[in-house]
């Protein structure tokens, strides 16, 4: 069974690749050797960058705007099931990339403002990418920035 960080982590980039528009989207950080991947499974931390580009149409091409990268603290869900924490990645996934097409709204925020409120989603009992979906859209979570 994967746990809800491998699942996180194969679930990036959250938000488009690259694209011939402004645009905003958040990377999963790799964490071996360089981020002494261990350490940071043993405190439930992984690390995120939300880089901001600019689409510069007279020369055709991008530049990045703004980086900032976090730490992310992971909570383990005790007794979910494998298709549980599944579907709480797809609909994270969802609700994030719909905060990233708005740019200056998304590029204002930090890595962290996308995960910490969300993580109280998986303490309800919402079991479907649409429940988990309609948890993660509640003003008091990610909502707020919709």
């Amino acid at each position: 069974m994967k746990t809800l960080r491998q699942l996180l982590a194969n679930s990036f980039p959250f938000g488009v690749e690259m694209a011939q528009v402004d645009h905003c989207n958040l990377q999963y950080v790799r964490t071996d050797e360089e981020y002494k991947a261990e350490e940071y499974a043993a405190t439930g931390e992984f690390a995120v960058r939300l880089v901001a580009w600019e689409f510069v149409a007279e020369g055709k091409f991008i530049v990045i705007r703004d980086v900032k990268e976090q730490l992310i603290r992971l909570p383990e869900p005790d007794g979910s099931s494998q298709e549980r924490l599944e579907a709480f990645v797809a609909a994270l996934k969802q609700v994030c990339e719909d905060i990233l097409l708005n740019v200056k709204q998304a590029e204002g925020l930090l890595p962290d403002d996308f995960f910490k409120p969300a993580w109280s989603a998986l303490n309800l009992k919402a079991q479907t990418v649409d429940e988990f979906r309609g948890a993660l859209l509640f003003k008091s979570r990610l909502g707020k920035y919709l």
